[in-house]
């Protein structure tokens, strides 16, 4: 969930869904803004001057996707719980929700690289 009045990096919108492969949370750096958040954890991006760093994945591939779900299968849910999805869940609507996210990168990149030119 973002506030895309005022948050330029995902090019306007107000959700999407991303991936996470990991249970390490950070704290916001002193001076960060948080950009992106969900219901499980609160810092899932951050924006710190022309900078920003994220907790999940916007640059998923369908071969990255197979690939850690194969490699971490053992750490996979049969149901989903909460922030933890299972491989069925994970792959629910992968393509669709793949397009998207090259999409959100594609914005996120475009606006990183307008800062660098200042």
């Amino acid at each position: 969930m973002i506030d895309a009045a005022v948050n330029p990096w995902f090019g306007h919108r107000d959700r999407f869904r991303t991936f996470q492969w990991h249970y390490d949370t950070f704290g916001l750096p002193q001076g960060a803004t948080r950009v992106l958040t969900n219901a499980f954890n609160p810092e899932q991006a951050f924006a710190l001057g022309r900078h920003v760093g994220f907790q999940c994945h916007i640059e998923m591939t369908r071969p990255m996707v197979e690939s850690w779900c194969a490699s971490a299968d053992d750490e996979l849910p049969p149901q989903s719980t909460g922030a933890i999805q299972s491989k069925v869940d994970i792959f629910e609507d992968v393509d669709a929700r793949l397009a998207t996210l090259s999409r959100v990168a594609d914005d996120v990149y475009a606006h990183w690289a307008r800062g660098l030119a200042h």
